[in-house]
């Protein structure tokens, strides 16, 4: 009695974890998440409603309950954190990991999850947002395809109307978000995201700069003790990777203490490192 009991908690916080941050949740999505039969997903669904009255919508086309806008976290913190909690664990087991980490920027469940849904149904959105080129609150039309966390920062991958290009805006810099009623166009479809879709080798080494006792070092820790280690990631993301990884580009000038790690070959990643000052 009380391990089911436990066990029903703990399913009605994933519930309302999904709908917080994805917007939605699915019968399927339930039992791929707690390995649990289709009648159990859909009497947790049904306990949470009664929970939290008003929290939810259910919509017949994608056979899913949605989240309503005066939705509140009544069982768990409402956190982000908590939410990538439960992905790592669903994913990976449940071993203690213990993460040091701040975002510097609070991020609203409610914009997360409407852009988390746009990703998932290829649908576009309207946003207010602001940019160190244009500060100001500013209108754009975007069709997302992705969320990514690149250190301390949110941002999402998407098609911008306004620039008739595939661009990364920072959730920290976005005010507002609306659906849009409208086609995605042609040139939105994420496979035509040619900085996203290509795959690009990333080298690494200590930085020459160190001494070779501290190369070595460098190497055990970060290499296995080899005398390089490579990376592959999407090209879009390679800035944000070197960026995080504290990686030299320039060993005239970015140079130890603060730089251990350089960029083997930066010239043959130019192309993928420019756009980095697109990021909005």
């Amino acid at each position: 009695m009380g391990e089911s009991r436990l066990n029903t908690d703990a399913g009605l916080r994933v519930v309302e974890l999904l709908l917080l941050w994805e917007g939605r949740v699915r019968n399927a999505r339930l039992r791929a998440m707690l390995g649990i039969h289709f009648t159990t997903a859909s009497r947790l669904v049904a306990a949470y409603r009664e929970l939290n009255p008003g929290a939810t919508e259910y919509e017949a086309s994608t056979k899913s309950y949605l989240a309503t806008p005066s939705i509140k976290a009544v069982l768990t913190d409402g956190t982000v954190e908590e939410y990538l909690a439960l992905v790592d664990r669903t994913r990976a087991g449940t071993e203690p990991v213990v993460r040091v980490h701040m975002d510097l920027g609070d991020i609203e469940s409610a914009l997360f999850s409407l852009l988390h849904r746009a990703c998932e149904d290829n649908s576009g959105v309207n946003i207010t947002h602001g940019s160190m080129r244009k500060p100001g609150r500013n209108s754009r039309e975007i069709w997302p395809h992705a969320l990514v966390q690149a250190g301390r920062r949110w941002h999402v991958r998407a098609w911008c109307a306004q620039v008739l290009a595939f661009r990364d805006f920072s959730l920290g810099r976005i005010h507002d978000v609306r659906p849009l009623d409208a086609e995605r166009p042609a040139q939105a479809d994420p496979a035509l995201d040619i900085a996203w879709q290509t795959f690009v080798d990333l080298r690494l080494v200590a930085h020459p700069e160190l001494s070779r006792e501290q190369q070595r070092l460098v190497q055990d820790e970060y290499f296995k003790g080899a005398s390089t280690r490579g990376i592959t990631e999407r090209g879009a993301l390679l800035p944000y990777l070197i960026h995080d990884l504290r990686a030299s580009l320039d060993v005239s000038k970015e140079q130890p203490p603060s730089f251990q790690l350089a960029v083997a070959d930066p010239s043959a990643l130019a192309q993928w490192l420019l756009p980095v000052e697109q990021a909005c």
